[in-house]
């Protein structure tokens, strides 16, 4: 079953009700394409797509969530952030996974991040870690693509068409 969910992203048009001016708004999540899988496992894929536009923004505005995703009755969410790599102090590109506050206090999960390279248009840059998540922990990757800040958002290497295509795989354990 895929479901796209609609999410507030972009820019948002509308009239003051006082003075009739435009006011431009930010909305706060990100489009999540997502595959649910109900057999044999509790499985899913969630697909986001992040503009150039957007990852250079990140330097200011520290990170982006999309909206919260539910499997096996937890909630779950990805988080794409512009993070200081702690040993060598330069800046990098960060992609981890969240559980909300919400719902039991553990969930063993098995996850994969992948993003599609621009040379063979294929999922590349996997990886894979089985982890039991306590409510409101994230776990990832704080140099996902293993570059300086400023080489990936000037390669073309996961830009395509100045989109980067991000996937994430989850799957529940028993």
């Amino acid at each position: 079953m895929t479901l796209n969910c609609i999410l507030l992203t972009g820019l948002y048009i509308c009239l003051s009700d006082s003075d009739h001016h435009l006011v431009e708004r930010r909305y706060k999540y990100q489009v999540v394409r997502i595959i649910d899988y109900a057999f044999p496992l509790q499985k899913c894929e969630m697909f986001m797509d992040l503009k150039r536009r957007d990852c250079e923004e990140l330097f200011t505005i520290g990170r982006v969530d999309p909206e919260v995703i539910h499997l096996g009755g937890q909630g779950f969410f990805l988080s794409m952030q512009y993070c200081l790599d702690p040993q060598r102090s330069y800046p990098c590109f960060g992609l981890f996974l969240g559980k909300v506050e919400r719902g039991s206090s553990n969930s063993s999960i098995k996850y994969e991040f992948s993003a599609m390279m621009s040379s063979t248009e294929e999922h590349a840059c996997d990886h894979k870690a089985y982890c039991i998540l306590p409510r409101g922990k994230a776990v990832g990757y704080r140099k996902f693509f293993g570059l300086h800040w400023k080489d990936f958002i000037s390669d073309d290497l996961y830009f395509i068409n100045d989109v980067l295509h991000i996937k994430c795989v989850l799957t529940m354990q028993q």
